[in-house]
């Protein structure tokens, strides 16, 4: 073999293929769809068709002509370590043969996935090397198990081998930094242990049609604890693999999503809840209401809806300006929070208007209690950054009755606080 110095300026890539061109193995590169990307000299050889860009995973043993050691049977499709690598699965076989030249080569087989900068599967890499002689069996195991055990550790992702019953055998770097623990702390331990007790019973019976082969694997998003006691979310992938041996396992891929899962609640909490206050919008108040009113319906009970309307709030933003507004809002709905049950919610539905939802009422008088520790907390004064400030509220109640929808129930809460505000105005303004 002759090797011949790069020139200076040659590109990368051209530099990389002539590197594979004198390996003594052969190498296939294909990328995250199967599609063969590359292949060596020696791969093109010995693989054929399988080489080519037209082919495709689905046949591989046919196009290979790949056999299991021995006898005439195709090799599993399944367990061909290319397949296995474009499901994110490290692997190896010694166990195949593959017709060549009108003669059977026993080959090693691995195959190794690549993932992008996004922890994504960009390509997954085939290799196979001609363990005719037993000798380069043996050092060719010696250097799978360096090359996979690097691969294994140095995986941007969490990766971990599980023994049947769901312990931990073996994990890397990237899995004890996702949970939090040690390689000595996980190893010998239950992953069962480590999962949220409200995604355990959903992860334990995915891994029981693993086992009875109902299906090969699973995605499941689900939440891992940590040593101390908060969570993290992850997108864990999972499939059962058996060795030469029979041995079965669980190979597990775990990816940290908590900065997704973190981004999608702060959607949902924008998309339901007021920028300013945090009280609950419209929309959320409309599928409150829809689920009390059923609730009441089945249950032959009521629900009450209190409508308040600040009084004088124009006056605060006219002399102290929006800004103070702004933080007497804040503060008004600190106070209504603090005044309401547990059970019950509170929307701000308009610039100084908010709606009380009340379920679970045990009669009128308990209603008419709640209007009033809102108006008493309501009516304290505000000290403000402008200045102090005051104002009072106007509640309409109504209860809900037969028929009614979210809408009409709004629209008649609406109605009763403008009723209180009229007499309020008469009561000021006498004729």
């Amino acid at each position: 073999m002759v090797l011949v110095a790069p020139a200076e300026d040659e590109p990368a890539e051209n530099l990389f293929a002539r590197f594979l061109e004198q390996l003594p193995i052969a190498v296939l590169v294909v990328d995250h769809t199967g599609r063969p990307f590359y292949a060596n000299a020696i791969a093109e050889k010995l693989l054929g068709n399988g080489a080519r860009a037209e082919a495709r995973p689905g046949g591989l043993a046919e196009v290979h002509q790949a056999y299991v050691a021995g006898t005439d049977r195709a090799y599993p499709t399944g367990r061909m370590p290319l397949m296995r690598a474009l499901e994110g699965e490290a692997a190896s076989v010694d166990d195949m043969e593959i017709a060549w030249s009108g003669a059977r080569v026993p080959v090693q087989a691995w195959g190794v996935p690549m993932y992008d900068r996004t922890g994504e599967l960009a390509y997954a890499i085939a290799a196979f090397e001609d363990i005719s002689d037993p000798r380069q069996a043996e050092s060719g195991y010696r250097a799978s198990e360096s090359r996979f055990r690097s691969a294994f550790d140095h995986a941007p992702i969490g990766l971990a081998l599980l023994s049947i019953d769901g312990t931990f055998v073996d994990v890397n770097p990237a899995m004890c930094e996702i949970t939090g623990h040690s390689a000595e702390q996980l190893l010998g331990t239950s992953c069962h242990a480590l999962t949220h007790p409200d995604d355990l019973q959903t992860d334990l019976a995915l891994m029981d049609r693993l086992v009875t082969e109902e299906m090969a694997s699973y995605r499941l998003e689900e939440r891992y604890l940590r040593t101390d006691g908060s969570s993290v979310w992850v997108l864990q992938a999972r499939s059962l693999v058996t060795d030469a041996q029979g041995k079965r396992f669980f190979v597990t891929k775990a990816e940290d999503i908590s900065g997704r899962k973190a981004f999608e609640d702060q959607l949902v909490q924008r998309s339901l809840h007021d920028e300013l206050t945090g009280l609950a919008n419209r929309a959320l108040l409309r599928d409150r209401l829809s689920h009390g009113l059923a609730q009441a319906e089945r249950q032959g009970a009521a629900l009450a809806v209190l409508y308040l309307d600040l009084d004088g709030f124009k006056a605060v933003n006219d002399r102290l300006g929006h800004a103070a507004g702004d933080e007497l809002l804040i503060e008004m709905a600190n106070r209504l929070g603090a005044s309401l049950r547990t059970s019950d919610t509170a929307a701000r539905v308009g610039g100084d208007e908010f709606v009380v939802l009340c379920e679970f009422l045990r009669d009128d008088e308990e209603a008419d209690q709640l209007s009033e520790r809102i108006a008493s907390a309501v009516a304290q004064p505000y000290d403000l950054a402008g200045g102090r400030a005051f104002v009072t509220v106007s509640v309409g109640r109504v209860v809900s009755r037969d028929g009614d929808d979210p809408e009409a129930l709004l629209a008649r809460a609406d109605a009763a606080m403008y009723e209180v505000k009229a007499r309020r105005v008469s009561r000021r303004n006498p004729r």
